[in-house]
């Protein structure tokens, strides 16, 4: 059996890539892209290789988002990427159609694959667990000293935004 990789990429507003497969019995439903791994190749370097031949955009692999291989089916893995460069367009044939979706928006009988849904309910998993890990770390507004904070953009840049008053600042020293 080939091994298959795919990647998930979400963008800032939380939605999530998907490809709209052209051929096979899948045809014309929704999945993550992705695709079978060359002989030498590794499983990161496919993920990132079959989302820009699919959906046209660059990605840097971040981490691994299934950590198992689910049993008696085909060896793949899922991966986190994200987006560094290019433009949204999918590849003809082999991709009806590339886009953002929302994943809340998006029902089991839509996806092409199972693994597409696991690995939806293993990422919203996943993005529950650190969105109260942050919340629990959230500093006070320096202004108004409310706790209604949300965090702008990705939380490495430290930049926060009050609720309460719309004041932004910087976390930190």
């Amino acid at each position: 059996m080939r091994k298959v990789a795919f990647c998930l990429v979400e963008n800032r507003r939380g939605e999530i890539l998907f490809i709209k497969r052209g051929y096979g019995r899948e045809k014309g439903k929704w999945s993550l892209p992705g695709g079978h791994v060359d002989r030498g190749e590794s499983y990161t370097r496919a993920a990132a290789r079959e989302t820009r031949e699919e959906a046209g955009v660059r990605v840097k692999i971040i981490s691994r988002v299934l950590p198992r291989e689910m049993p008696g089916r085909r060896p793949a893995r899922t991966y986190f990427g994200k987006k560094v460069g290019g433009r949204l367009r999918p590849k003809r044939p082999e991709c009806l159609d590339a886009k953002f979706i929302n994943p809340r928006r998006i029902k089991r009988h839509q996806l092409a694959f199972s693994r597409d849904w696991t690995t939806l309910e293993v990422w919203r998993e996943m993005k529950a667990k650190r969105d109260e890990a942050q919340t629990a770390s959230l500093p006070e507004c320096p202004r108004c000293g409310s706790g209604d904070v949300r965090i702008r953009y990705y939380p490495h840049h430290n930049l926060y935004r009050c609720n309460a008053c719309r004041k932004k600042f910087k976390k930190g020293p």
